[in-house]
């Protein structure tokens, strides 16, 4: 089978795994956005972008060569834009030339993850032949807007095939846009096994420390203040359970209440991935206090370290965390529980190791690997709608 992958970089933590798996048993011709903007996120940490418009295949980049083990670059290829701006000449010249490498490719099926926008709906020419994996079914919480809800409505009536990541926002989907169950796929994430490639030195840890991680870009509906609440409210009787927060984005709230805390670690600036992997390996549990979710990227790459989770019960992290195997779910917006089911893991170690144990095992079932959720998308592709 013959698949051409649309994406943006923000994305290439979930979607390298699934073309590495493509790759196996199909010709696959990837194409990625890159403006100024997403030079560094997901993956990326592009030190200097090329400056010049064009599509360069992905290896032009030294920084992707660390991935080149992984999996085959050859194929890859980046829509290099000098300019934040979609709209501009240069861009659409790009995708002209896309489209012509497209057409001489001449694909199966061609898969989005994100709804196209103005000029990228050059696109819908292969719309009979089109899918698109709609990551988040709703916009979060505070990432809503006219433009976006427009060419996501014009995505979802315009693709024939639709794929949604979790279960439980299936029925609402269906109804809100009206459209045929038969044209929505569910499929979910393997891990984010692409961490495993920075291989870190093992570092000494003491036996007494504690560290909760939260990691990812910080934005209002990942319900940090309510960590750091959490924390506070820890801090005078178990002085050795410690949190750091390792991500860019503005704090939103009013931090100044914590910053002083010894137990509090603010790192507020762009986690390279071979920082991310330390900070992985030297933490114990990984927290996801969300007030709104999907499914989320946090989890899968905390699972590619064997790294329980102590999670928010929203969107479909109950789907992703099994509660009291993998993780802990507790309620959202709800310091108190958090920091109950904080303490709860930092005095029952052995449930925590268990934990760990119960993660390893579940990446290597069948249904959960990569290569299931591949050959799940190519049944997919094929099914006459």
């Amino acid at each position: 089978m013959k698949i051409v992958y649309f994406t943006e970089p923000n994305f290439l933590d979930c979607d390298l795994p699934l073309i590495r798996e493509f790759q196996k048993a199909n010709e696959v011709m990837v194409f990625i956005p890159l403006p100024p903007c997403f030079l560094k996120g997901s993956l990326l940490n592009i030190k200097q972008q090329i400056k010049k418009n064009g599509i360069i295949p992905a290896s032009c980049y030294a920084e992707m060569n660390i991935y080149s083990d992984y999996l085959d670059l050859k194929g890859i290829y980046f829509l290099n834009r000098i300019k934040n701006s979609q709209l501009s000449l240069g861009y659409f010249r790009m995708l002209l030339k896309m489209k012509k490498m497209i057409d001489d490719f001449n694909p199966d099926v061609v898969h989005t993850t994100k709804a196209l926008d103005v000029l990228e709906m050059i696109l819908y020419k292969y719309r009979k032949k089109m899918c698109l994996t709609m990551h988040d079914p709703f916009l979060h919480s505070g990432k809503s807007n006219f433009r976006k809800k427009f060419f996501r409505k014009i995505a979802i009536s315009i693709t024939p095939k639709i794929v949604l990541l979790n279960k439980v926002q299936k029925d609402k989907f269906i109804e809100t846009y009206n459209i045929n169950p038969q044209r929505v796929l569910i499929n979910k994430l393997g891990i984010y096994d692409t961490i495993n490639t920075f291989k870190m030195e093992s570092t000494k840890k003491s036996n007494i420390n504690f560290n909760i991680l939260f990691f990812g870009f910080i934005s209002s509906y990942k319900g940090l203040e309510y960590l750091c609440e959490a924390m506070r409210t820890i801090h005078s009787e178990y002085p050795n359970i410690t949190l750091t927060i390792a991500g860019s984005g503005s704090l939103y709230f009013d931090f100044s209440v914590y910053q002083n805390l010894p137990c509090i670690q603010l790192i507020n600036r762009y986690i390279e991935m071979n920082e991310l992997a330390r900070l992985l390996d030297e933490c114990s549990v990984v927290a996801c206090p969300y007030k709104d979710a999907t499914q989320s990227g946090v989890i899968m790459t905390s699972f590619a370290k064997s790294r329980p989770i102590i999670a928010t019960n929203v969107g479909a992290l109950g789907e992703q965390i099994e509660n009291g195997k993998t993780g802990v779910l507790v309620p959202s917006c709800d310091a108190k529980s958090l920091a109950k089911a904080i303490i709860y893991l930092y005095t029952h170690p052995e449930t925590l190791k268990q934990m760990r144990i119960n993660i390893a095992n579940w990446t290597k079932t069948d249904g959960n690997s990569w290569s299931s959720i591949a050959e799940k998308y190519v049944e997919f592709y094929k099914y006459k709608l």
